[in-house]
């Protein structure tokens, strides 16, 4: 996953790969910061992306917190724009 992200959109500050916390094995999703907020546009303009196969939808991360506001006009000023969600469609 980070190698993908590096070699087509630039430097990966942190990946987060969500796993189950019983089993171990990945819920499908997780989360990328990138060096450089200004790819995320570029990332989410490179819709459908495959990864060994997989159609994994991105979108831009919005954090919980900001969500619980209820404010729609708060969360668009707030969310950070160097976060990335992605989760595996299919295979």
């Amino acid at each position: 996953m980070k190698n993908f992200f590096e070699e087509n959109f630039g430097e990966v500050f942190h990946i987060l790969l969500v796993k189950d916390v019983n089993t171990g094995k990945s819920r499908g999703f997780g989360y990328i910061t990138m060096k450089d907020c200004l790819v995320i546009e570029k990332i989410l303009a490179s819709k459908p992306i495959f990864i060994n196969g997989n159609k994994i939808d991105c979108k831009i991360a919005i954090p919980k917190d900001y969500i619980s506001e209820g404010v729609n006009d708060q969360i668009s000023q707030k969310k950070n724009k160097s976060n990335i969600f992605f989760t595996k469609l299919t295979k």
